[in-house]
């Protein structure tokens, strides 16, 4: 049976599943203690000796922290620097990893909410940094997103600031000084998005090869769209409405097409959306589906990456919860852009609000593992170490004789109830760490 039917029998029965199932398996949490109010957490190999490393701008202690990675994801001490060359209340909101200076070490770039500035911190090499060095922007930036938008072979930046208003995203431009050492960032252009507008990312919606962005409003609750021209400026188009409050954006081939689709956070309804890239119209404009809600289980998510979990090939989402404790919501892509079945993590003892998460192989695996940076009190990464085995989720034909029948049938009762805590799930077609009657509906719609 083709996996895009099964996953649309199977969307109205998925539920919350636990930790482990039909091989995807979660270590417990391991907290790691890096500052106050942690805001946002990124990997990147910092010294160069090829494991990745972690690091988190703290809001309160004005610092960005690194944890470094002495192999397979066991981390020393954290190292801290700060974003401000003369104290002061910066307070750090958004971090974004990236080769300012052309060195080949990556720095670190901070959105400054409290100062209205960003900082950059140069990468001298041996797990050390420059003081930093700051340049101004609009009011209160939040996101933050580093690309090559004029085609000159370094990163610029795109931030968003946090507001009422229609109000800007700013694009500043990467430049050298006139005796051609790096001189920083200077403003290159300013747009008008959506009102409170959080997040920001850089991704090729209309495939011509050039940089895009997407804004995330979450009082207009819309997503405001640029498109590259190619010379660092850019061409707005129609916002796409979505959700209620989002929060956060990624892009990604969630259907297989070739093209980036759209995912995000919905903070007001505790919600993913995701919308399919249905290709470009006459103008060459991309063209969205309208958004699909999927269930996130958590409460108030703020932040979204995406990452292939299990192995399949298709890019599973996961999204950090900051309200009730804090948690992590992972959702399942069937392979065609449709999720079935969800996992809600903890983050670990004494933590809560988990802010920030991304997906990263830190232990070396071939798993991409899951860190969360935790917002509230003092400051913490999470590492979820991921062990899952699965390559390619058991469909309806649970004997893979090539179709579903009786035999199918047997061997779903003979597994009928509760699954076991280390796996043994066969039969539970929507994940829900259950086999039970759900999944003996959606066996029979596929019967024959």
């Amino acid at each position: 049976m083709k996996r895009a039917q099964w996953a649309a029998a199977a969307a109205a029965l998925a539920g919350t599943a636990g930790s482990t199932c039909a091989g995807v398996a979660f270590d417990a949490p391991e907290v790691h203690i890096v500052g106050l109010v942690s805001s946002s957490v990124r990997a990147a190999d910092l010294d160069g000796d090829g494991w990745l490393d972690l690091a988190s701008a703290n809001r309160e202690s004005h610092d960005v922290a690194v944890l470094r990675n002495s192999g397979k994801g066991l981390f020393l001490p954290p190292v801290s620097w700060p974003v401000a060359p003369r104290g002061g209340e910066p307070t750090p909101r958004t971090l974004v990893i990236a080769d300012c200076d052309s060195d080949g070490r990556p720095d670190f770039v901070t959105a400054n909410e409290g100062d209205h500035t960003i900082s950059v911190l140069r990468n001298q090499g041996g797990m050390a940094f420059a003081a930093p060095l700051q340049f101004p922007v609009a009011e209160r930036p939040t996101g933050m997103t580093a690309g090559d938008f004029d085609g000159d072979g370094r990163p610029d930046l795109a931030v968003t600031h946090r507001g009422t208003g229609t109000g800007p995203l700013v694009v500043l431009r990467n430049v050298d000084g006139p005796f051609g050492d790096w001189a920083g960032f200077v403003p290159a252009g300013s747009y008008a998005v959506g009102a409170d507008s959080r997040e920001v990312i850089g991704a090729d919606l209309d495939g011509d090869g050039i940089l895009d962005l997407v804004a995330v409003n979450r009082t207009s609750a819309t997503l405001s769209l640029l498109l590259g021209i190619g010379d660092g400026t850019f061409q707005p188009i129609p916002a796409v409405p979505v959700g209620v409050q989002p929060r956060d954006v990624v892009a990604a081939d969630l259907s297989g097409s070739g093209r980036l689709d759209l995912a995000v956070a919905d903070f007001g309804s505790n919600t993913a959306w995701v919308l399919r890239n249905d290709g470009v119209d006459a103008f060459g404009r991309p063209v969205f589906a309208a958004p699909v809600g999927y269930p996130g289980h958590g409460s108030a998510p703020h932040s979204l990456t995406a990452a292939d979990i299990d192995g399949d090939g298709a890019s599973d989402l996961i999204m950090a919860n900051v309200q009730n404790g804090g948690s992590v919501t992972v959702l399942m892509n069937w392979g065609d852009g449709t999720f079935v079945g969800s996992y809600l993590l903890p983050i670990g003892e004494g933590t809560s609000s988990s802010a920030s998460v991304i997906a990263a192989d830190v232990t070396g695996n071939g798993r991409p593992d899951i860190v969360t940076a935790n917002a509230r009190d003092v400051g913490s990464i999470s590492l979820i170490r991921n062990r899952s085995t699965v390559t390619e989720p058991a469909g309806p034909d649970l004997d893979g004789s090539g179709s579903v029948d009786f035999a199918d049938l047997l061997i779903l009762i003979g597994n009928w109830g509760a699954c076991l805590p280390s796996g043994g799930c066969t039969g539970d077609l929507n994940h829900d760490l259950v086999v039970d009657f759900a999944d003996l509906v959606i066996l029979l719609s596929f019967w024959g």
